[in-house]
């Protein structure tokens, strides 16, 4: 089957839908599902007249294209008898002449319109051709693009696939549903396919494969300095559950390590105390950003925000600076202005300027008017179109009750003479 035969059974579902409302003439969207030689037949099949719709599907069986199976499965799930039973004998006859290429084409459709009234039938023989089938016709229905379609295979196969079979797809299927719902199979059935999980599944697989791993507080320790939030998190939980210490255990890992890992510094940020401030805070030098990132969200959750050690980490990597941004944000009037300013106006990453212009805008209303105003007048760039964007919608009456002092008057005078008579007009109301 060509690519045109490959969309999802939402895209013919949407085209159906589409065709009983506009007509026959649609374009690109039906040259995107089938050849242009057979877009006539399948626009006819979705005409809002049953009559025209039941001698398109009589066209289309004689055709005998695999392109136009979807169409005819839309078709087997229509509300006009007539309609519907021709559908049904073409695609009976169809199955019978070729099951391995059929039911793949077919199951798209079919899941999609499976909730419908008539649309029971053509979803309920595939399902038993596929939990009855062949290895190859199972494994031809895996490789359907439509993500739905090869959820819905997996959920009926799963009870016949071997534990191997089941952890691979956990492994390497790149569905995260299936991925899960495989893992949860296979961790039910083999305790060894769990640590497998564990050690090489992506997150949520790894979430998976540790709930089932509850009762081993060697294994629920070893996953505390996860890489992954959630996964931490579960090991936290069930570690406490079992009677475990996971706040000492992160103690150990920072103190140990040298560096300590990414995921001992996240997890220490997660649940330790403000005395742990100390532990972490050498580590403001880790070698990896993330490491850095995770010294400085575990200070500000710990309310240990020392302004003068954060602010050169500003102009570090982007998840350094995020956090930066985030813990001085309640400290913003203690940042050095004028470099704020300085780096606003610098050739630093756009990310760096991103972040100063946010801690210049924490500093009261009036100076963050002042600011976005200053930025959108003195620039032409992405900055300036994210302080247009404030000035426009960032304010509302918030400025009417708090009238600027003369300093910030004189400075916005001077801001607005300068201004566009749009940016302009968005905060002279607000000036008395």
């Amino acid at each position: 089957m060509n690519s045109q035969g490959e969309r999802s059974g939402r895209a013919w579902v949407e085209f159906d839908e589409r065709a009983r409302r506009d007509g026959t003439e649609l374009g690109s969207l039906g040259r995107a599902l089938v050849p242009y030689e057979l877009l006539d037949m399948v626009c006819k099949a979705s005409y809002r007249d049953g009559y025209i719709r039941e001698k398109a599907v009589a066209r289309m069986e004689a055709a005998g294209r695999a392109e136009l199976l979807p169409a005819l499965a839309l078709r087997a799930a229509d509300w006009v008898p007539q309609v519907r039973i021709a559908a049904m004998r073409a695609l009976v006859e169809s199955l019978r002449a070729d099951l391995l290429t059929t039911v793949p084409a077919l199951l798209p459709v079919a899941v999609a319109v499976g909730g419908r009234y008539h649309g029971r039938w053509l979803l309920g023989n595939l399902e038993d051709f596929v939990r009855n089938g062949s290895p190859e016709l199972v494994a031809a229905c895996m490789r359907v693009p439509d993500v739905k379609a090869r959820q819905a295979v997996s959920a009926i196969v799963s009870k016949r696939r071997s534990v191997e079979e089941l952890v691979d797809t956990a492994l390497t299927d790149r569905d995260t549903l299936i991925r899960l719902q495989c893992a949860k199979d296979a961790v039910r059935r083999s305790p060894d396919a769990a640590a497998i999980l564990l050690r090489r599944g992506a997150s949520g697989v790894r979430a998976v494969a540790l709930r089932a791993l509850a009762d081993r507080v060697d294994v629920l320790e070893a996953a505390l300095d996860d890489r992954n939030a959630l996964v931490r998190l579960i090991a936290q939980y069930l570690l406490t559950r079992a009677g475990g210490d996971p706040v000492a255990r992160y103690r150990d890992l920072v103190t140990a390590g040298d560096p300590p890992s990414v995921g001992a510094l996240a997890g220490l940020a997660d649940v330790g105390t403000p005395e742990d401030s100390s532990l972490v805070l050498p580590w403001l030098a880790h070698p990896l950003p993330r490491g850095r990132a995770e010294v400085v969200r575990a200070l500000r959750r710990f309310r240990k925000v020392d302004v003068p050690t954060l602010v050169p980490l500003l102009t570090d990597s982007p998840a350094v600076s995020r956090q930066v941004v985030a813990a001085l944000t309640d400290h913003a009037a203690l940042v050095d202005e004028d470099w704020l300013w300085s780096l606003i106006d610098s050739d630093v990453a756009p990310y760096v300027r991103i972040g100063a212009l946010r801690l210049l805008r924490e500093r009261g209303s009036w100076e963050q008017a002042i600011t976005d105003l200053r930025v959108a007048v003195t620039r032409d760039d992405d900055l300036a179109r994210v302080a247009r964007e404030s000035l426009a919608h960032g304010y509302g009456e918030r400025l009417a009750y708090l009238q600027p002092r003369p300093a910030q008057r004189a400075r916005l005078d001077a801001l607005l003479d300068r201004a566009s008579p749009e940016l302009a007009g968005y905060l002279r109301p607000w000036l008395s």
